[in-house]
């Protein structure tokens, strides 16, 4: 049976659509991460990509660069995770303050840093450089020179995310915020453009020195529940930084968090 030419006409372009879809996306598969979303940016209180598209970046954090985490920060680990695990993001956590750490010996842990961070970047992943020092600010002056080594060196690459605070718990806001302060601008001095993060705030900063923040959650979840306190202490820290004039108004603290109560 023969079909009528506007019946054929409509097959044959919605074969070539198929077609098309089906290049484009394996096309974009083909891509690796970096390539695909390029470098990072903010657009009203999201993180972006080139194509102003929230990414999705899924990964995993190595354990502290000590003790017996320490074997885990070698090329074919990251390899490994990179081709087996599909991730796009890789977090090296290096200590600071303990026993064997970037205090103490500064050589071995910068060269277990930039063995990773060189690996993720080969293979086109995004890399979160993290001073996981829970008391970072007693620390200044090594955070800066560290920072100072770590943007001369990766200056302009659109892989690299700073961390320069690894969980501030028992640190007052003007304490954070003035550490901060002082590692951006060391950070900025040779006009580089990065992501900069702060756990649990993130900030993104350029060479006009605007700062943005995007409040995170973290994932290390245990119970069912734990989502939703989470969420309650999220918005609890927000109405703080409220109060201390750290936001502008109430309406951009509940653009940043869905207020939920906590489970009884």
């Amino acid at each position: 049976m023969k079909l009528p030419k506007n019946h054929t006409m409509k097959i044959s372009m919605l074969t070539t659509a198929v077609f098309l879809f089906f290049c484009l996306t394996s096309a974009a598969q083909q891509l690796r991460p970096v390539e695909l979303h390029g470098a990072l940016r903010t657009e009203g209180n999201q993180m972006v990509n080139k194509d102003g598209i929230p990414p999705q970046l899924r990964g995993i954090s190595l354990s502290w660069s000590l003790w017996a985490g320490k074997k885990y920060y070698n090329p074919e680990v990251i390899d490994w995770l990179t081709k087996d695990f599909k991730i796009n993001l890789l977090r090296a956590s290096m200590g600071v303050q303990p026993e064997g750490g970037y205090l103490e010996n500064h050589d071995e842990q910068m060269k277990l840093m930039t063995t990773v961070i060189d690996r993720a970047i080969s293979n086109g992943i995004y890399v979160l450089i993290d001073w996981h020092d829970h008391n970072a600010d007693l620390h200044l002056e090594a955070s800066k020179a560290f920072f100072t080594t770590m943007a001369k060196k990766y200056s302009g690459v659109p892989n690299v995310i700073y961390e320069i605070f690894n969980e501030p718990a028992q640190q007052k806001w003007d304490v954070i915020k003035a550490y901060s302060v002082e590692v951006i601008k060391t950070i900025l001095h040779g006009g580089i453009r990065m992501w900069i993060s702060l756990q649990p705030i993130r900030l993104r900063v350029s060479t006009t020195l605007f700062i943005r923040f995007i409040f995170t959650l973290p994932t290390l979840i245990t119970r069912i529940n734990s989502v939703q306190r989470l969420k309650w202490r999220c918005h609890m820290e927000l109405h703080c930084l409220l109060q201390n004039g750290a936001l502008a108004n109430r309406m951009e603290m509940e653009n940043l968090i869905v207020r939920k109560q906590p489970p009884g």
